[in-house]
């Protein structure tokens, strides 16, 4: 359902956007996570 001056196409183009930038920020983040768990000798258990 969009309003009159949405077309399906903006929002298809919005919400692969959207999941775009969520999976490239969770892939960052997920590497960055190993060099804490080293850096603040936090155990794996802790991090996973």
């Amino acid at each position: 359902m969009s309003t009159p001056g949405t077309s399906p196409r903006r929002i298809f183009i919005s919400v692969a956007a959207l999941l775009l930038t969520a999976g490239w920020s969770a892939n960052h983040f997920a590497s960055v996570l190993v060099a804490l768990r080293e850096q603040l000798n936090l155990s794996p258990l802790l991090v996973n």
